[in-house]
Formats: C-alpha cells, sequence, structure tokens
C-alpha cells in the first residue's frame, strides 16, 4: 500500500536545481578523468553531509577512450568533425594513430551503406562516406502493447507529442562501419542526417552489436560530420567518384578507476532498498545524468533526516560510474555488493528529467513540455506495479508508460527487456522501478543545466521517496 511522504521536509526543485548546477559546473565527468573525480568526492560529501554512514568512492578498472586529435579535409576543405566512440582502436589497449596528408587518401560514398551497397563497390584501401540514420522511439507503438491502466496520460498529449527520435539504438549505423571495416576500408565517415546541423553526437559505444560480424574492434578511425557538409560533399560526388583528401585520428584505450559512490541508512532488516543513477556524463550532462543524481541527493537527504525513515530495511544510494565507456562500473558495484554480503530486493533508478525538444531544421525545438517518459516496474511484485502506477497518477507525472517486467537474463538490450541504468540490476535478480526517458539532445554538448525540467524535479523524487517507503 503507498505510503504518503510529508512534502514540506523534502527538498524542493530549487534546492535539487542548485545540485544540478554544481554537478555541471566542470563541463564535462568523463570516467578516468580529475573531473569524474570532482563529481565524485562532490557527491561522497553531500552523503556525508546528510548523515549517512559507510560513505564510500569505490573504485573498478574501466577501459576508457581518449582522443587527442580528430580531423578530417575532402576536396581541400577542412571539415568540423567529432570522433565516433569506440573506433581506431586495434587492441585491447594502446594509442593508435591514424594519420595522412591532405590529399593522399581516396574518398568514396556509399548512400546508406546497406549490405548490397558495398557489394556493388570496391572499397579497399580508400575512407568510405555513409548516410546516417536514426529511427524513431515507437512511443505509440508501447502504448498500443500495454493495458491503458498502464499509461499516465490524462489530458491525451501523447498523441500529440513530437516523435521521439532514437539516437541511441542502431539503424543502418553501425552496420555500415562494420561492412567498411570488413571490405578492407582505411576509415568512415558519417553524415548524421537526422541530426541538428552539427557533428557533435557522442553515442556509447556500438562495438559488440558486430560481434556477431566477427568484429573483436571497430578498427577504422570513425568520424562525424554534419548534413550541411555532408550535402555539399554528395552534390560533389554526383561529378565524380572518388574525392582526395586526409584524415587524421589519434586514440588512446587505457583501463582508468570508475568511481562509484555509495553510502547506506541502517536499518533493522539486512533487506537493502537502493536507489541509484549515473554521474558520469561527456558533456556538461544536465539531463543525463545530472537530473538523476539530484533525486538520488534528495531521496539520500530525506531519509537520513531523523524521523523520516519509518521503513525497517537498511536504505542505500548510489552514483554509478561508467555509463559511456563498458558499464564495468556497473557491473564491479553488483560484484562488490555480493562479495559484502549485502541483499539488495529493490533498485530504484531515475534518470533523465528534461524537456521535450524536437529537431526542425537542424535545430532542436523546445516544446514547452517535459519529454515522455518510461518507468520499467518488475512483475515479481504485483503490489509494486500497482503503487507504481498510483504514484505517476498522484504526484501527475503526464505521458508516462509503465513498462511491467519479468525477470530477464539476458546480457544484451533485447526485446522485453530493461533498457535503462536498471538493466544488469534487473539481470541480478533484483526488483527494479526505473524512469528514464530518451531526447534527442542526450548525447549532445546542449545537455545543459537549462534542459532540466526543474518542475519535475520534487514530485518525482516525492514519488520515489512513497515507492521506497512502501516496500
Amino acid at each position: 500500500m503507498l505510503k504518503t511522504i510529508d512534502k514540506s521536509k523534502f527538498s524542493n526543485s530549487e534546492e535539487m536545481f542548485s545540485w544540478i548546477k554544481d554537478l555541471c559546473q566542470w563541463g564535462h565527468r568523463k570516467t578516468g578523468t580529475p573531473e569524474s573525480r570532482k563529481s565524485a568526492e562532490y557527491i561522497r560529501n553531500k552523503f556525508i553531509e546528510f548523515g549517512l554512514e559507510e560513505v564510500e568512492i569505490e573504485k573498478v578498472p574501466s577501459m576508457c577512450m581518449y582522443v587527442d586529435q580528430c580531423s578530417l579535409s575532402v576536396d581541400g576543405e577542412r571539415l568540423n568533425t567529432m570522433f565516433a566512440n569506440g573506433t581506431n582502436r586495434r587492441a585491447e589497449e594502446g594509442t593508435f594513430s591514424f594519420g595522412s596528408a591532405r590529399s593522399e587518401e581516396e574518398f568514396v560514398y556509399l548512400g546508406d551503406g546497406l549490405e548490397e551497397d558495398f557489394e556493388k563497390a570496391d572499397v579497399a584501401g580508400k575512407i568510405v562516406i555513409c548516410d546516417i540514420h536514426f529511427r524513431y522511439l515507437p512511443l505509440a507503438a508501447f502504448a498500443e502493447m500495454i493495458d491503458e491502466d498502464l499509461i499516465y496520460d490524462p489530458e491525451g498529449k501523447l498523441a500529440d507529442s513530437k516523435p521521439v527520435l532514437d539516437i541511441y539504438s542502431p539503424n543502418n549505423w553501425p552496420y555500415n562501419y562494420f561492412y567498411a571495416q570488413l571490405k578492407g576500408a582505411k576509415g568512415f565517415v558519417g553524415i548524421l542526417q537526422d541530426y541538428v546541423d552539427e557533428p557533435d553526437w557522442y553515442s556509447e559505444d556500438y562495438t559488440f552489436y558486430g560481434e556477431e560480424m566477427g568484429i573483436e574492434y571497430m578498427e577504422l578511425p570513425g568520424m562525424w560530420i554534419s548534413k550541411s557538409d555532408g550535402e555539399r560533399l554528395k552534390e560533389k560526388f554526383k561529378k565524380q567518384d572518388v574525392l582526395k583528401g586526409g584524415m587524421q585520428m589519434k586514440s588512446r584505450y587505457e583501463y582508468r578507476d570508475a568511481l562509484n559512490v555509495k553510502g547506506i541508512i541502517k536499518g533493522e532488516s539486512d533487506e537493502i532498498v537502493l536507489a541509484h543513477s549515473h554521474h558520469d556524463a561527456v558533456y556538461a550532462g544536465g539531463v543525463q545524468d545530472a537530473s538523476g543524481m539530484s533525486e538520488v541527493l534528495a531521496l539520500a537527504k530525506y531519509f537520513a533526516a531523523p524521523g523520516n525513515k519509518k521503513s525497517g530495511k537498511t536504505y542505500m544510494f548510489a552514483a554509478m560510474d561508467s555509463h559511456f565507456t563498458d558499464y564495468c562500473g556497473h557491473e564491479g558495484f553488483i560484484e562488490e555488493r555480493s562479495k559484502r554480503g549485502d541483499n539488495i530486493t529493490y533498485d530504484f533508478v531515475i534518470e533523465h528529467i528534461g524537456k521535450d525538444a524536437y529537431i526542425e531544421d537542424g535545430k532542436f525545438v523546445e516544446t514547452g513540455e517535459g519529454v515522455p517518459k518510461i518507468v520499467y516496474a518488475s512483475t515479481e511484485s504485483p503490489q509494486l506495479l500497482t503503487d507504481t502506477c498510483a504514484a505517476i497518477a498522484k504526484y501527475d507525472i503526464d505521458k508516462t508508460l509503465v513498462m511491467p517486467v519479468d525477470h530477464q537474463e539476458e546480457e544484451d538490450y533485447t526485446e522485453g527487456n530493461v533498457i535503462s541504468d536498471a538493466h544488469l540490476f534487473e539481470m541480478a535478480g533484483i526488483k527494479i522501478v526505473s524512469m528514464v526517458s530518451s531526447p534527442a539532445y542526450l548525447f549532445h554538448p546542449s545537455d545543459t543545466p537549462e534542459r532540466v525540467m526543474k518542475d519535475w524535479l520534487q514530485p518525482i523524487g516525492l514519488m520515489f521517496a512513497e515507492l521506497m517507503e512502501s516496500v
């Protein structure tokens, strides 16, 4: 049964937003960097300030990519570029360089770069240019798949919402890259066709999608260019099949420490209720995921205050690292809990409390609404599912789909799996409630505190506090 939390005792949205701005002050929080350590220490200090016990920064080795050089020129024109994460790697560790003069390499354009496109072309020794397309997340299809009682959309806003661009799932990328590598190409350039008119797309590492094709490492240097730059190149390719130019990329792959932060509030029971988000970010990361961390901080502060915690369970609060490297931080956190005999029974995960935005004329355009959300909830506890729906309605968290989750054991993100930071925890047999959303700016430098849906911060925190108290 859902319990009630005293709103006056919970951090207000202004206080939570101040923590978001604090976390964003370093510009990025990439795993293995001084900025990541500052972020971890900030959260550790907050946990101590709030009165949590056994506060620690736990280190887990994580493979990190650092790029020292990334430049591209084609047909005498120097182009703005962004490296493709996980590329230009030819061994487990090391520094890998690819460099050529401005007019040394041959560039060929292969459209979408489908398998049949590569069958018709000789790309050996050349640098391949392909269009990169994104799909749209099928929120309407999700809504049709689940019971209407699991949809909270009292004003019917989902039907009027702009389609959500799926910048997370594979489409023709990364398979066109893999075809290029298997066919002996020297490099790969992707034109971001459906994105803002910039090359700044910092995706997660897509290497594992190539395993079935025999790809161990993404060996070719890979870069993004904007749609407008790509269109100019494509006009030139209409006049000649091959353009000359140069590509330079130097990347380092080395193990650094992912820094997880945890603290507890002891209870009478050895059952642990966990709340977590992740603190790493490749840009300022206002929405991803300073917003989620502000919720964890607010929950920790609330339950640590005398008299607020009613449950006899032990509460644990945590900040994960390695979201953009290899998730080894998450794996290491779970392994450490097992070694210590920590009995985590529930995990409440909060991510991406952002403003809705769509792409028009090559720019992000905000709608004035919050982004649509998915909340995964484990079906092992029917009451948990019922309470989750009730809490969403109580705090009017609109445009929210609740996705019931049966326990999964597959390692990859397959259909029916949890596609959020709760994925590995759910696989470990822990019951979850995980809120996540997918605004298209998450992998872009414009993910600043201004993108956060500030008015939602306290209501979502109260919602999760009541759920944590009720299990």
